[in-house]
């Protein structure tokens, strides 16, 4: 009787767990790159998915999209200059609930909407106006 009280007790545990990282996994976001667009994909629900682009000679790009894909052409990002340049695309999902912040650029005591936030970075190349990735040195996180 107790070893089979045991052997349940694993087995919920083990079943939590499995339930715990699947939904876990469920929430995150993904770049795919090719020689002609960046494709950023959230996985998951997300409220507001972004990308921003940094790279040579002052190149800036910041976008939001309320839907979980969107496909980036190499034409719409106007990548005229070679070199390196480097993306962070970020899910952010509330969550409904407030929490009190002090500080951050707020007041002391302000309310912020609380969320899960997933992150997805890296780097990739640009060469006679095309897009090379880069071997993954991404970085991913909440």
């Amino acid at each position: 009787m107790g070893y089979a009280i045991k052997v349940s007790g694993i087995a919920l545990l083990y079943l939590g767990l499995s339930i715990a990282c699947s939904a876990k996994a469920e929430q995150s976001v993904a770049v795919e790159i090719s020689a002609s667009s960046i494709q950023v994909i959230a996985h998951g629900s997300f409220d507001d998915l972004s990308i921003g682009i940094t790279g040579p000679h002052g190149y800036g790009f910041q976008k939001s999209y309320e839907n979980t894909q969107t496909t980036l052409p190499i034409s719409e990002l106007d990548l005229v200059n070679d070199g390196y340049y480097h993306y962070e695309a970020i899910g952010i999902k509330f969550t409904g609930g407030t929490r009190v912040v002090d500080g951050n650029g707020r007041e002391p005591g302000s309310l912020m909407r609380a969320s899960i936030v997933k992150r997805k970075s890296g780097r990739f190349q640009v060469v006679n106006s095309s897009i090379v990735a880069l071997n993954p040195e991404e970085k991913s996180g909440e």
